[in-house]
């Protein structure tokens, strides 16, 4: 049965044949990754995603390099390496959306409001032109952050 499989597949070894299968069942453990860097991106937010399953498995995976790279399994080293960096970047873009990006205040509102330049000709809202900082206030983008609405009409 085996050497039948071996034969059908071109007369490829069986360690090229395991070695395929490594190379690409890692690829597709770093591609799985990459649906959800896309979907969190596209949101802008990552709430739904714990901190402890991404180090929990950037640790794993860490220690799966040390092993493949010390074994010189390279058929599976080199994806690994492309899930921990699709990971590293899922954690940082996390950190970014959750600790580092601004978020819109009353105290941003109300500089958008001083700041706001109505005579341009341009009366995107009611009148009123869109705000300068913290994007625009007529829209809500979700439940997880306060959201400043500008008054209606003059």
């Amino acid at each position: 049965m085996r050497e039948a499989l071996l034969a059908a597949l071109g007369g490829i070894s069986q360690d090229q044949l395991f070695r395929a299968c490594g190379t690409a069942g890692g690829l597709l453990l770093a591609g799985a990754q990459l649906p959800q860097i896309y979907h969190v991106t596209k949101r802008g937010k990552s709430r739904d995603i714990s901190y402890m399953y991404q180090f929990i498995f950037a640790g794993g995976m860490i220690c799966f390099l040390i092993y493949y790279g010390y074994n010189g399994l390279w058929a599976v080293f080199v994806p690994s390496c492309l899930s921990l960096v699709c990971m590293c970047y899922l954690i940082g873009l996390k950190a970014y959306l959750e600790e580092m990006k601004p978020k819109r205040t009353v105290a941003t509102q109300m500089i958008n409001d001083l700041l706001r330049d109505d005579d341009d000709g341009f009366d995107d809202l009611d009148g009123l032109d869109r705000p300068l900082l913290g994007g625009a206030s007529e829209e809500k983008k979700g439940d997880d952050e306060f959201i400043a609405y500008t008054a209606p009409g003059k």
